[in-house]
């Protein structure tokens, strides 16, 4: 490993149709699920996954911050 960066949310899960609370509740249940899922430890840490999750609009604006980024210094990326 050379380096690490700062957490961040992962871009987010998109449909293509709008889903129902319920369907919403048993996606996040299910990423709850395998985040504690011993069976699955293994796989976590290779994935180096800590825990899942659910996250609030404004933690998505890290997304905003380096996509401008991007646009001002194009070269950098």
């Amino acid at each position: 490993m050379v380096a690490t960066t700062r957490p961040a949310p992962i871009p987010p899960f998109l449909a293509t149709a709008a889903l129902a609370r319920d369907a919403v509740q048993d996606l996040q249940a299910a990423f709850a699920q395998a985040g504690a899922a011993p069976e699955l430890q293994a796989l976590r840490d290779t994935l180096r996954l800590a825990k899942f999750v659910v996250p609030r609009p404004q933690d998505y604006e890290t997304f905003h911050a380096r996509s401008a980024a991007s646009e001002r210094f194009p070269d950098t990326w």
